[in-house]
């Protein structure tokens, strides 16, 4: 008798280590989950460049981001498309936005939001117009979303929308001959759209 009491302790003692250890292992809860995340979008490479971001916040969240253009193909390609002259050097961008959790309190599902962002692109023509070109510009956005917890890995698939509006722009000659036609150094640039899918990838901080 004493014996089966000591081997139904044993069984026990083990099921309620097997089961402490699960919880252990299991995903924080929502609330119990980070503030802050950080995560970029891994679509820039084949947009305006790679975004990393940092967001706080709970149910309405703050966001702050730089952007990469020289990661992402569509600066090079637009800066070819004007000119089959012209090609893309750098370029980067720098933003803040707020987004919006109607559904949770934890940074996770449906989301819209809104940002501006401003952005600074050069390139240049050294082979007809000997020039380069600086261009600045002011990119207000919109943006919604669905997000995904898996752990402390989040997975977020979006559409941003906005217009790149151009606050300013220069140019100068590249060497003596430089600017070498009357309108070779004059820098018109334009408004263009700026929208992007985003497939955010990140983890909790």
């Amino acid at each position: 008798m004493k014996h089966g009491r000591t081997k139904l302790m044993s069984i026990l003692f083990v099921a309620l280590a097997v089961q402490h250890g699960a919880q252990a292992s299991e995903p924080p809860a929502s609330g119990e989950r980070a503030e802050m995340n950080f995560h970029f979008n891994t679509l820039g490479v084949l947009q305006f460049g790679l975004d990393p971001s940092f967001e706080w916040g709970r149910r309405t969240t703050f966001v702050v981001n730089a952007r990469l253009l020289n990661t992402g193909v569509l600066p090079y390609v637009l800066t070819a498309a004007e000119s089959s002259h012209d090609s893309f050097s750098y370029g980067f961008g720098l933003g803040i936005g707020v987004r919006h959790y109607p559904m949770s309190d934890a940074q996770s599902g449906f989301y819209v939001g809104a940002g501006l962002e401003y952005m600074f692109g050069k390139s240049q023509d050294n082979v007809d117009d000997m020039a380069a070109y600086s261009s600045h510009y002011l990119i207000p956005y919109g943006t919604f979303g669905y997000r995904w917890w898996f752990g402390s890995v989040l997975l977020g698939l979006g559409l941003l929308g906005g217009v790149a509006h151009p606050i300013a722009a220069s140019a100068e000659p590249i060497g003596p001959s430089g600017c070498r036609y009357s309108d070779s150094c004059r820098n018109d640039a334009a408004t263009f759209p700026f929208t992007m899918l985003t497939l955010d990838l990140g983890w909790a901080l």
